[in-house]
């Protein structure tokens, strides 16, 4: 759920349909604000932010996960940011891409530091052609790895490339003290979304048979 476009009440309202649906659970985003030039004519509202909306979803007896979006400024502030949507009531934390396993390590340790306890789940890129890989670096905040998508994009085979540049991300994820599993995040293929399935489906089987 995002707080973009929806006031309080249309939150309250959705939290509890989602209570009675039933639904084991919630991610409460506070959104990104749109470009001035896309429905300008329109408010964005922003009437709660995610901290708030996690606590309102935390009160109804949801699990709730949040985001966290390392790459973003204030850099600085974003382990403080995660505890305050720990103690209002987040269970866990999906970790936006930050530029690879490495800042994602230094992430999860700063955010200890301060008091975050938490599991983390971090996003690990997949994608196998030029325009799958724009979509990822597309939204605000995000930050690949810098040589992955070079190696990708150049190899004889991008498909089976990016399914093995993921693979090897996710397992370098998983070995980080903390991250308690992976959100396979992409289009993965500018082809139809039977080939974008099929190729996330390939790089969940590769991992669970190393695991």
């Amino acid at each position: 759920m995002t707080c973009r476009d929806r006031n309080r009440v249309v939150l309250e309202a959705e939290l509890e349909a989602l209570v009675a649906g039933p639904v084991a659970g919630v991610h409460c985003v506070t959104g990104d604000a749109r470009a001035p030039s896309v429905r300008a004519d329109a408010s964005q509202v922003f009437d709660l932010d995610g901290v708030s909306l996690a606590a309102l979803a935390r009160a109804r007896g949801l699990l709730v996960s949040v985001a966290a979006t390392p790459a973003a400024p204030p850099r600085v502030l974003r382990p403080s940011r995660l505890l305050q949507k720990q103690r209002a009531g987040a269970d866990l934390c999906i970790v936006n891409h930050a530029g690879g396993p490495g800042p994602v390590r230094d992430f999860v340790a700063a955010c200890r530091a301060v008091g975050v306890t938490m599991p983390f789940i971090a996003c690990v890129a997949v994608f196998t052609d030029a325009r799958s890989a724009a979509v990822l670096q597309g939204f605000p905040g995000l930050v690949l790895e810098p040589d992955e998508g070079r190696q990708v994009l150049t190899a004889a085979d991008p498909r089976e490339a990016g399914i093995r540049a993921a693979v090897a991300q996710a397992r370098a994820m998983l070995a980080i003290p903390g991250v308690a599993g992976v959100n396979l995040s992409g289009s993965a293929t500018a082809g139809p979304q039977e080939e974008s399935a099929a190729i996330m489906a390939e790089v969940a089987a590769r991992l669970r048979t190393s695991a």
